[in-house]
């Protein structure tokens, strides 16, 4: 049986692991996204918790060094419009059909991100197998803009047989405000067996889950999100313009 584990590990380093390779990096330096490295997400999708939002590519903006990906007032029929980008082409089935970068453990996936505290914000990096029809979901850092010193992290496997291991979630509460600086966080795709969550603050690693009997995928897509929920996200809402940057993305293995 799996477990899930909460804590503190102190790091004296920022390095990556010994011997590992660098595989994917994006630093959002120009102006434009990098179409060989994301798909950008568009439509108003059907999943639940997301019927209030439609994604629109003119929300995905690259500038100052940074990508930014804002949630403003809707203009595509729904309340909201949100920006998306993956490594794969997200929210058309599964497995998708077009994949520009995947990962197989063992591999070591980070993003340094300035998350946003408005009230009913849903700012997410997450990943997704790209080689199943129903993959598993891992979500690095998921933030509640009305909770912006918390942080989630989550593994969704809705086809393991065990009820108990479909749905495990941790939680992190952080010293700092999301929203008050960019903060690297990080996943370990140890094996497929084994997950771990976390982020770096004042050169320590802090761990937010650890995972094990993971199953139902070999390769992992990224997803980069802002948007917001009608199932949750009104908590303190409904959410002003806002928006998550991002600073870089790192994928070592």
């Amino acid at each position: 049986m799996g477990k899930l584990l909460f804590g503190i590990l102190v790091a004296l380093c920022l390095a990556s692991p010994a011997g590992a390779a660098l595989k994917f990096q994006d630093d959002f330096s120009g102006t434009t996204l990098d179409a060989a490295k994301w798909y950008t997400r568009i439509g108003c999708p059907m999943e639940a918790g997301t019927d209030n939002v439609c994604f629109s590519p003119d929300n995905v903006q690259v500038y100052g060094g940074a990508l930014h990906l804002k949630l403003t007032a809707g203009t595509l029929g729904r309340d909201y419009d949100a920006a998306g980008i993956a490594t794969f082409r997200h929210g058309y089935g599964w497995p998708p059909s077009i994949v520009l970068e995947e990962f197989h453990a063992p591999t070591r996936v980070e993003a340094r991100i300035k998350f946003s505290d408005e009230p009913g914000f849903w700012g997410v990096f997450w990943s997704k197998g790209t080689d199943r029809v129903g993959p598993t979901e891992f979500d690095i850092a998921e933030t509640r803009g009305y909770y912006p010193r918390t942080m989630l992290c989550n593994v969704h496997n809705r086809n393991n047989p065990d009820p108990t291991r479909r749905h495990i979630h941790g939680v992190l509460e952080l010293p700092f405000n999301f929203a008050s600086r960019f903060h690297t966080y990080w996943m370990k795709f140890k094996s497929v067996t084994e997950v771990v969550f976390g982020t770096w603050y004042q050169d320590k690693r802090l761990v937010c889950g650890r995972v094990t009997d993971v199953w139902n995928t070999d390769a992992i897509g990224l997803i980069l999100e802002a948007k917001t929920s009608s199932t949750w996200g009104g908590v303190g809402g409904p959410p002003g313009d806002s928006e998550l940057q991002v600073d870089w993305v790192r994928a070592y293995g």
